[in-house]
């Protein structure tokens, strides 16, 4: 056991130099509560509507790359016919070499930096929270109960938040309809900020919107079949649902987050 490890509380788990995560299961019980007194009704009808959710995420997700390649594409094809070509594969003109700042400066502009990420970043802890908690509600409506969550941190800044659910087993219908309420909420979360930045002017208003929209990219980015996100785990239960295996959710899988936290 290392020595940060020995002077650290229990329920920090550090998880590299400077990454690190905080667990409890103070609370879990109330997850079960607050599911038991959502009709069943409602989740009936979520999870026969949860496949449109996930085709609106899919019809998003090919919009997007569509969007990215073609502009991408149009803006080489661009660059390359307008570009001076003596240029282009010549010498860049020579400039002047900028000043470089103080040591003072330049200490004083990182401490901003690194305040302005940790406080953006930590205004969409809400929305993480409403995340996973909706994980957890649904997968507690289906039997399956919360051993932990928390949050992961790299540097002191928020990265993501995490659900780990029980060992039990789940219908590819019933998992579809925990992979999508997460990004439900997120969305949800999304227009009631946009909707109030649309009531208050100046910079707090322009501040929510940002918000609105990070929160949009949350959801862009965690639904992506990227390493340790909700897609690769929903890219995974859509090639088992092709083999016929059922969605196993085990211990070792560790939970549902967004955007690059362990799902």
């Amino acid at each position: 056991m290392t020595l940060r490890e020995r002077v650290s509380p229990e329920w920090v788990d550090w998880t590299g130099w400077v990454s690190f995560d905080i667990e409890t299961s103070r609370g879990c019980g109330r997850l079960d509560t607050i599911a038991e007194a959502i009709p069943d009704a409602v989740f009936d009808h979520w999870t026969a509507g949860a496949d449109t959710v996930v085709g609106l995420l899919v019809i998003s997700w090919v919009t997007v790359l569509f969007v990215l390649f073609g502009y991408g594409f149009a803006n080489t094809v661009d660059t390359l016919l307008t570009s001076d070509w003596a240029t282009f594969f010549g010498q860049p003109p020579e400039r002047e070499p900028a000043p470089l700042p103080s040591l003072s400066q330049a200490a004083i502009g990182l401490a901003q930096l690194y305040l302005g990420v940790i406080g953006a970043i930590g205004l969409l802890v809400p929305g993480m929270i409403l995340h996973e908690g909706s994980h957890a509600i649904v997968l507690e409506k289906y039997g399956n109960g919360i051993d932990t969550y928390g949050l992961s941190f790299t540097a002191g800044i928020p990265k993501g938040a995490f659900v780990k659910p029980t060992e039990g087993i789940l219908s590819n219908q019933e998992f579809r309809a925990v992979f999508a309420v997460g990004p439900m909420a997120n969305v949800t979360w999304a227009v009631a900020l946009a909707s109030i930045a649309s009531l208050v002017s100046g910079s707090v208003g322009f501040g929510l919107k940002v918000l609105a929209g990070a929160e949009v990219l949350i959801v862009l980015t965690n639904t992506a079949p990227f390493p340790g996100s909700d897609g690769q785990l929903f890219l995974k239960m859509w090639y088992d649902e092709w083999l016929g295996i059922e969605a196993a959710m085990e211990a070792a899988f560790e939970g549902f987050h967004p955007g690059g936290a362990s799902t």
